[in-house]
């Protein structure tokens, strides 16, 4: 059943993070519990509700994956490896910038930033790929290969004549981590 999440003191929801952003653009929170989630999956609780609002309004309603990780939402980190390089490169006593890591729960920022660190080095043959670690926050780093290698296919990277899998490609620029810890926004 979809249900709409109509005001804190109903879901518990609070004033923080994305909830505060949703809140401050008038968004519509729609809302599941832990156990709907892990049994019907993040995929077909978007397509059902995209489902149920098409059947409502009458009008063409676009998914968003949790994340934002799909090809489209993953463009932009490709962008932005190239602006931190960019920034990197114009600091007058240049160091090296030997390892990037970021908290990986969706994977799309582990697709753009392997995907883009990957792809500049190639393009610049003179500069050394730092180290790319997606720390995972749920799932396992084999899931997050796997996916993010489906990203990157959704975004149309062909590799050529090497025989290289896409997840085999990601596993050479990346290292996923397995770093689940007491849950969202909770200190470890």
């Amino acid at each position: 059943e979809i249900q709409q999440a109509v005001g804190s003191a109903e879901v518990g929801l609070g004033y923080t993070g994305n909830i505060l952003f949703d809140r401050l653009v008038g968004s519509s929170v729609y809302t599941c519990t832990p156990g709907e989630y892990g049994r019907v999956g993040s995929q077909q609780l978007v397509s059902r509700l995209c489902a149920h609002l098409e059947e409502q309004s009458d009008q063409k309603v676009y998914p968003i994956p949790v994340g934002g990780s799909n090809g489209m939402g993953t463009w932009g980190y490709l962008d932005g490896v190239e602006e931190l390089l960019s920034q990197w490169n114009s600091i007058a006593s240049t160091p090296s910038l030997d390892h990037v890591l970021f908290a990986c729960g969706s994977g799309g920022t582990a697709a753009g930033i392997a995907m883009g660190m990957a792809l500049a080095c190639e393009k610049d043959t003179s500069a050394t790929a730092p180290e790319v670690h997606a720390m995972g926050v749920c799932d396992s780093p084999d899931y997050f290969y796997n996916h993010v290698a489906g990203i990157a296919g959704e975004m149309g990277l062909r590799l050529s004549g090497d025989g290289v899998s896409l997840e085999e490609y990601f596993r050479q620029h990346m290292t996923a981590h397995q770093s689940k810890g007491l849950g969202y926004a909770a200190s470890t």
